[in-house]
């Protein structure tokens, strides 16, 4: 067997292009190769493992990566409908295939078990050593795309950093499993790690102003949801998405912004003013208003400072503890009729809890429910690829 050259301990080195088949054909080693993408959060989890193992296995088994963002035509090759692949090869033919996160110390027995049956000089293994030098098939089904129709759908995993308050993060998960549940049938529900953080620690930040607190604390639940595995990131409420950029900048899979997907949909319904509500944070500061304007180009209404006051004490006296209460459904509706006559065309929910208090027959436009509507973004980020 030839000799592979040691790895730095968390990376594998990259095969691609012409690279790859050369590679594959022209050593004697079996070459287990890790299929993946930049955004996948369970590859760059798994990787590190890999490298070890590479380490290990030294002058036996070689272990490289291959990134299908760059060499889609991988994926068509050999069938692969989801990152992370595995895929193990014998002098350039794949003989098994991994699909999906697999431990180390599940993966070590099957591979050297697999390599043990390949050497017989028996049986299928005697056919697949008479085939080493037929490249692999460019069409038909794959080992990975037989793997994946026990696996299931290609679902990227939603990564929630919720508990702000729970009330509605409890919202956002009915809703994600239900679109999902729609969308591909039967008993599939969404792939979701949660970290559900203390909320009365996040008020008291917010009220004391210490922002910069409040962003380590999200940073790091970012990071939490990150490393078990998550592939998007959403902060499940609209005042906090005001260190959405802090958040962003210390994880490496994409952060889903609220605002965004609200606008989106606001202008697909080919609306220009918009009237806001949502806490003092969000109805007064540029971060939710001016991203909303700028980026998007609505033209954003506010509430007066008295009913901006009404507002942000409903949502954090009583909706973030459970409470509905009829009395403040009427106040807030008059709010929304009062936006309406001053030219308010539809109504941005923008806080996570203002869907559980109001509905659609208490606006005279419609409402815009920022909870559904990014709950809704992540099922499609997260099903991208898959028939709906």
């Amino acid at each position: 067997m030839t000799t592979t050259t040691t790895l730095p301990l968390k990376s594998l080195r990259e095969i691609a292009g012409a690279a790859f088949d050369s590679e594959l054909c022209s050593t004697t080693s079996p070459v287990l190769v890790l299929f993946h993408t930049p955004w996948c959060g369970r590859c760059r989890i798994l990787e590190p493992s890999l490298a070890r193992l590479a380490r290990k296995w030294e002058g036996e088994v070689s272990i490289a990566k291959a990134n299908l963002d760059q060499s889609p035509e991988l994926a068509a090759r050999y069938g692969i409908a989801g990152t992370p692949t595995l895929i193990l090869f014998c002098g350039g033919a794949p003989i098994a295939c991994f699909a999906g996160t697999i431990a180390p110390r599940q993966l070590e027995p099957q591979v050297r078990g697999l390599l043990a049956d390949y050497a017989q000089p028996t049986g299928t293994a005697a056919r697949r050593r008479s085939d080493r030098a037929k490249p692999p098939p460019l069409a038909g089904p794959g080992l990975a795309e037989a793997a994946m129709r026990t696996r299931g759908p290609n679902m990227k995993v939603i990564g929630l950093i919720g508990g702000m308050s729970w009330e509605s993060t409890i919202e956002y998960y009915r809703l994600i499993n239900e679109a999902v549940r729609e969308r591909l049938g039967g008993l599939h529900s969404a792939k979701c790690v949660l970290d559900s953080v203390d909320f009365a620690e996040v008020e008291a930040l917010q009220r004391q102003g210490r922002w910069r607190d409040a962003a380590r604390l999200l940073a790091a639940a970012g990071q939490n949801v990150e490393n078990a595995g998550a592939d998007l990131a959403l902060i499940c409420t609209n005042t906090m998405h005001k260190l959405a950029d802090t958040v962003q900048a210390s994880i490496g899979i994409p952060l889903l912004h609220i605002a965004d997907a609200t606008a989106e949909k606001v202008r697909q319904a080919r609306f220009q003013r918009v009237g806001l509500l949502g806490t003092r944070f969000t109805m007064e500061e540029d971060f939710y208003r001016g991203r909303l304007a700028d980026r998007h180009g609505l033209e954003v209404m506010i509430p007066n400072p008295e009913e901006r006051q009404v507002l942000h004490r409903v949502i954090y006296e009583e909706l973030c503890v459970g409470a509905i209460r009829p009395e403040s459904r009427a106040l807030i509706a008059s709010t929304i009729n009062r936006l309406v006559q001053t030219g308010a065309e539809a109504i941005i929910l923008g806080c996570t809890e203002l869907g559980l208090l109001l509905h659609d027959e208490d606006s005279r436009v419609p409402l815009f429910d920022t909870t559904r509507i990014h709950a809704l973004a992540a099922v499609d980020y997260a099903l991208k690829g898959n028939a709906s």
